[in-house]
């Protein structure tokens, strides 16, 4: 595969939003800051369901599909937690089409908006 086309995000949003399903009680558990309410794995949960469900009804241009699921993401985000989760997903899409050679600066630049979400930055959100 060269890039993250629309089978590959459809794929991975599925997979990361299953992977949530599994762990978002353990997620919740953690939960400490900015104060332990118990929602982050659901919060994150919610967020990613709705950016597979975009990425379902994507079209089949890889750009469009990445910023249609980065938009999703941005309305159906669910707390800190899902905003920040927004935030990586609009980092990639502002980068597609993704491909392997740049995946790692796609996520530099994701990680970098998802830091400026956040008022006070605090690790452990």
């Amino acid at each position: 595969m060269r890039e993250l086309d629309v089978a590959a995000l459809r794929a991975w949003c599925h997979a990361a939003a299953a992977d949530l399903a599994q762990v978002r009680d353990a997620i919740d558990e953690l939960n400490v800051f900015p104060v332990a309410d118990a929602d982050t794995g659901a919060n994150m949960h919610g967020t990613m369901l709705a950016a597979a469900q975009a990425a379902d009804a994507a079209a089949a241009d890889a750009t469009a599909a990445w910023a249609a699921t980065a938009r999703a993401a941005m309305l159906g985000a669910q707390g800190n937690s899902g905003v920040i989760l927004r935030q990586l997903l609009r980092g990639l899409a502002e980068r597609a089409p993704v491909t392997g050679t740049d995946l790692a600066a796609a996520l530099g630049h994701a990680t970098d908006l998802a830091y400026a979400a956040v008022g006070e930055p605090v690790e452990g959100t």
